[in-house]
């Protein structure tokens, strides 16, 4: 062989080794960089899987909740029915009670008005206890009052 092939393909190979070397680096530097991705992959696995728990976490909550919420909905309907038997019983009530005050009134009313009749009377004797008898006959015919005898 030419000694010009042989250097010439000697440099050929220092090149393409000179590249490979160079490519080998970049590689290394390349499986480098994976293991760095490789680990903030895994970091971010294990985030990921933080946040699945608490959103699972979360679900469970809000199914919980929502159950709750159920249950306080129906309690809820049995308070407004009760309210609304309560209110129709009031306004029987009051209906009932407006009609027996009247029938109190009504079966009061004249022996109040009887009493009060007789209270006059007592108290128109008295009043006239101290008056002249008859200056009282005279007044209750309608006759002038005389003066009285100054005895």
């Amino acid at each position: 062989m030419d000694q010009d092939l042989i250097s010439y393909l000697e440099g050929f190979r220092k090149d393409v080794m000179h590249k490979l070397e160079q490519m080998d680096g970049r590689l290394e530097q390349m499986d480098g960089r994976l293991e760095q991705m490789d680990g903030r992959l895994e970091q971010m696995d294990g985030r990921l899987n933080q946040m699945d728990g608490r959103l699972d976490r979360v679900e469970e909550s809000v199914r919980h909740a929502r159950i709750e919420i159920e249950g306080l909905r129906g309690e809820l309907r049995l308070v407004a029915e009760a309210y609304i038997g309560l209110d129709e019983k009031l306004a029987s009530f009051r209906i009932d009670m407006a009609k027996e005050f009247t029938e109190v009134r009504s079966s009061v009313r004249q022996p109040f008005e009887y009493l009060d009749s007789r209270v006059r009377v007592i108290e128109a004797r008295a009043d006239n206890a101290h008056r002249d008898v008859m200056a009282l006959v005279r007044e209750s015919l309608g006759k002038p009052a005389q003066p009285a005898d100054p005895l």
